[in-house]
């Protein structure tokens, strides 16, 4: 109700000023309240340029800039915080991430959807600090009370490393066809049961998630990777090669479950 009085009252205004003074007026008054509009958002228009500029383009440095000048402004939002605290988890600075993630779940201010994106990355940054079971406890609850298909992808992949660390590669097979029943185009999701399928050694069902994976363009490591580990059991070298050439040619980033060196190690033992 509140917006739509402020509509009216904007047509009025500029009713009003057309009628008695003229067009140009009222055009003028038109560029007046867009440069208003414009300066009000400013920070937000900064912090929307700082994710452009990492998450798309991969400017690490033009990133932080832009972030730090919309963070200094005091004026970021909740979800521009949890944008930057993102940015700080994925270049490894995770002091930083937990006090700006921190700050939009203690806030009155965060809206529930920014609280959740803020839980949801502190349980990966408390999975990067080394605690596993930690992470599953938080993501679980993060989960139980915000299900998504981002939710569903970061449990698997926890309780993937999970299963690695234990060795018992059945245990949490039920959620990721779950997770794939929930959404069976979503690359995570995909890649946590292709990846399972590899260690169970069902090789030719993790080939054929792969196959479906890679009817779209993969823009992260990590299913290039464990495609060719699949490729590489399956006995095709050359594709396996491949595989890991094109991990290498992609953006590694701290919150990844796979790392420039094990992709190199893994190249070194198919030469």
């Amino acid at each position: 109700m509140k917006s739509l009085l402020y509509v009216i009252a904007v047509f009025a205004a500029f009713w009003f000023v057309s009628v008695n003074f003229g067009l140009i007026a009222s055009l003028a008054l038109a560029l007046v309240l867009i440069a208003c509009i414009l300066w009000n958002k400013r920070i937000t228009l900064i912090t929307y340029f700082a994710s452009q500029a990492y998450f798309v383009k991969g400017d690490k440095e033009k990133a932080y800039n832009l972030y730090q000048s919309a963070y200094k402004s005091g004026l970021m939002t909740p979800g521009g915080k949890v944008s930057f605290g993102a940015f700080c988890l994925y270049t490894g600075n995770f002091d930083r991430c937990r006090r700006l993630l921190t700050s939009v779940v203690n806030s009155s201010r965060s809206a529930a959807t920014d609280r959740a994106n803020a839980q949801h990355y502190l349980a990966i940054l408390t999975w990067r600090e080394g605690d596993l079971d930690g992470a599953i406890d938080q993501m679980k609850t993060v989960h139980k009370e915000n299900t998504s298909t981002g939710t569903y992808g970061t449990l698997g992949a926890f309780y993937v490393e999970k299963s690695k660390r234990d060795g018992c590669y059945h245990t949490y097979l039920d959620f990721l066809l779950e997770a794939y029943d929930y959404n069976d185009t979503d690359k995570t999701i995909c890649d946590n049961l292709g990846e399972i399928y590899l260690y169970l050694g069902e090789y030719i069902k993790a080939e054929e998630m792969y196959i479906k994976l890679f009817k779209t363009a993969q823009t992260s490591p990590v299913p290039h990777f464990h495609y060719a580990l699949v490729q590489k059991n399956l006995g095709k070298t050359q594709e396996a090669k491949a595989n890991l050439e094109k991990a290498l040619a992609c953006n590694f980033a701290r919150s990844l479950t796979v790392s420039r060196d094990m992709v190199k190690e893994e190249l070194e033992k198919l030469k």
